[in-house]
């Protein structure tokens, strides 16, 4: 069956005709299907598709509409948002068309970053959502306290503290099941304790098969992985909390067809400690401080996992990211304000290395690149942040950070290859003709700003004006990549300038009885922006100039008691000096109408994207994407307080698709795919039971 060819102007004509059937003016209890989203200070819980401030807040417990694979694949659901796929494992999460080091990824309070210079492992791979209570996403730079950078916005992984009532323990178990893939999923989240102090266990696991795309062509997508974790918190006095944290998670045999070679595993350790005093009087509220440390590794290669070479030699990339850090933040209140205030500090080492291994038996006997060589990066922030009430109906706020930055590559000197004469120095000069290089370095002093103003311009309208300058450092990657395989050339480029990025953004939103709507619009002015392109066969990096540049629609309307829709419209555009900006979504909505009786209700879900014609052949596929038309339906039940269910079918027509946002088709055994594609039907199971 083809793939229908999706519009721009079809795609707006359709969300526009749907707005007369939103338009009954009737009060229903919200029905919250997908992923739970709050009007952050606003109102409490309303339909998903409203934000305030672009600040969205996502909860776990909240039904779905579709099976997930992976923690980075739920932002899809949020407008404005999408996400990579290479595979079943590892969806990279973009904001506004931004990605990896332009999007802070904070899991309670902590940093990590992947392992892989390839990103099949981004930070939320490593993370198991079952057990996390509550994810907020920051759209844009609107906030100073979160680290340095994060132009394209903010995601914060939460576990909250248990609150114990009658009993003094806590717990939730859920299974599920994906047809298609065979997809088996099992979590468990259990915590006991008392007013002053708990202690909480979870794990989870999953195994997936290869699932079969809209066509029945197999994807290989196949993986396992398990996670697990303990947290304990302890009231030390009334005004002093103590919290200690353990996670782990072990990915096992995953295939990547976008990339290649599959993962041998993906392995990721972590420590986490807080420390929180509140003062009972005078004008400081708290202070507080928390340090982590976490470890990943990662081995991938090309023949152990599935054999996609058939030379009598393998290649194996062996690679490992050290990431520990803290932060040190008080408050002040006063009489119409509030002031936040404190130092961060993150360091990352990175190393990676090319291996070739001789007869494929696992022992990598000759090095044949340091991709990563051995990279020190070290990040030195101060920030202030004041919230300024000017009357009863506007607000100011401002935030002011300085950074100093950090950078090495300490063994880029060190003889490589089978030649005996290849260093990573001996690449970058090649390859931009850099003199007397030695060990290369960096430094950077780095300011960061945001000037925002909210007006409340009548009960229910408010708009909301931002204003920010932030800095984003380059990765490991872009710096000091240094690859040679058998004439293929991945460099990085040590005189990399850092990214200013000076964004405004408008949103007006409004919330009544029965419908709730925001519409914003954004422009990212982007110096020194860091492209990836192609020369020859190699693949390098430069500075441009760049903007990003958007809108995004939400409407949710109550029609009946029983009966709601809700509408999220998004858009962004990239352009450069050299031409489009790569990896960049094209117009897309999503329609969705629910039903709902007392403890069942039935839902269906429209996802639809236009044809992307504006697109990087040095980083997107070289061609148009074609738009596509998605349906699902789903469906929840709640037996007791104790017992619920979810199922539902993704896809239902069998479309056979693929996001813009995607890597280019690398597998060996599937030549006819130009990108990785989505699953075809899916019938998806889970089940949940409380105590």
């Amino acid at each position: 069956m083809s793939k229908p060819d999706c519009s721009f102007t079809h795609i707006f004509l359709l969300s526009f005709f749907t707005l007369p059937l939103m338009a009954a003016n009737k009060t229903v209890k919200q029905v919250n299907h997908d992923l739970e989203i709050e009007l952050i200070n606003v109102i409490e819980v309303v339909d998903k598709k409203i934000v305030t401030n672009n600040e969205v807040e996502i909860s776990s417990d909240s039904a779905l509409t579709k099976p997930l694979y992976d923690t980075g694949e739920m932002f899809r659901s949020v407008t404005g948002m999408t996400a990579l796929r290479r595979g079943g494992r590892g969806f990279e999460p973009v904001i506004r068309g931004q990605s990896q080091r332009r999007i802070n990824v904070i899991t309670d309070g902590a940093f990590q970053f992947s392992a892989g210079p390839g990103r099949m492992d981004p930070p939320t791979t490593y993370i198991s959502l079952d057990s996390f209570d509550r994810v907020t996403v920051i759209k844009g730079n609107r906030s100073v306290i979160y680290g340095a950078g994060g132009s394209g916005g903010t995601i914060r992984f939460e576990h909250q503290r248990p609150i114990f009532y009658d009993n003094h323990y806590q717990g939730k178990l859920s299974t599920g099941y994906i047809s298609n893939s065979e997809m088996i999923t099992n979590a468990a989240d259990i915590a006991m304790g008392t007013e002053t102090g708990y202690l909480r266990v979870f794990a989870s696991n999953k195994s997936s098969g290869n699932y079969d795309d809209g066509r029945g062509q197999t994807v290989a997508s196949a993986f396992k992985s398990d996670s697990w974790g303990l947290i304990s918190g302890l009231d030390l006095t009334p005004n002093q909390y103590m919290e200690f944290s353990l996670e782990a998670s072990n990915n096992g045999e995953s295939l990547y067809p976008g990339n290649g070679m599959d993962a041998v595993f993906a392995d990721s350790k972590s420590f986490k400690a807080k420390w929180q005093y509140e003062f009972d009087a005078g004008i400081i509220d708290y202070l507080k401080i928390n340090i982590f440390r976490g470890d990943v590794d990662h081995l991938m290669n090309n023949y152990s996992v599935r054999n996609r070479n058939i030379m009598p030699n393998g290649m194996a990339t062996l690679t490992s990211s050290d990431t520990w850090g803290g932060k040190l933040i008080s408050k002040i209140s006063l009489s119409q304000s509030d002031i936040t205030f404190g130092i961060d500090f993150l360091a990352n080492n990175k190393n990676a290395i090319l291996y070739q291994d001789l007869g494929k038996d696992g022992t990598l006997d000759n090095v044949t690149s340091l991709l990563w060589p051995e990279v020190e990066q070290r990040l030195f922030g101060g920030f202030i942040q004041w919230n300024y009430t000017l009357n009863y109906f506007s607000q100011l706020r401002t935030g002011l950070r300085l950074d100093k930055f950090k950078s090495k590559a300490s063994t880029a000197t060190t003889i490589t290859g089978m030649m005996g004469n290849a260093t990573p120095v001996n690449l970058y000069q090649n390859f931009y003709g850099f003199a007397n290089l030695g060990i290369p370095s960096t430094e950077s002093t780095n300011p960061g700003l945001v000037l925002g103003l909210d007006n409340q311009l009548s009960s229910s309208l408010q708009l909301s004006t931002n204003l920010s300058l932030s800095s984003r450092n380059p990765d490991p990657t872009e710096l000091y990549l240094a690859r040679n395989m058998m004439g293929n050339f991945w460099v990085g480029n040590p005189e990399l300038k850092t990214e200013r990025h000076q964004q405004i953004e408008l949103t007006l939103f409004s919330q009544e009885e029965s419908t709730n709507w925001s519409v914003s619009i954004f422009w990212d002015e982007i110096k020194n922006y860091i492209d990836r392109y192609s020369f020859a066969s190699a693949t390098l990096y430069r500075n441009i100039n760049a903007h990003i540049k958007g809108f995004e629609f939400d409407l949710s309307k109550r029609i009946s008691d029983n009966l709601s829709s809700s509408l999220g419209l998004s858009y962004s555009r990239g352009i450069g000096d050299k031409g489009n900006l790569g990896q960049i979504s094209p117009l897309q909505t999503q329609l969705n109408l629910d039903y709902q009786l007392q403890n069942w209700s039935l839902g269906t879900e429209i996802i639809l994207a236009s044809r992307q014609k504006h697109f990087n052949p040095d980083v997107d596929v070289a061609q148009e994407t074609p738009g596509f038309v998605l349906l699902n339906i789903y469906s929840q039940w709640t037996l007791n307080k104790n017992f619920h269910a979810e199922a539902g079918i993704a896809n239902l027509l069998e479309k056979n698709y693929a996001y813009h946002v995607n890597s280019a088709n690398l597998d060996p055994f599937s030549p006819d795919a130009v990108r990785v594609n989505e699953p075809g039907r899916q019938l998806w199971i889970k089940l949940f039971l409380t105590f």
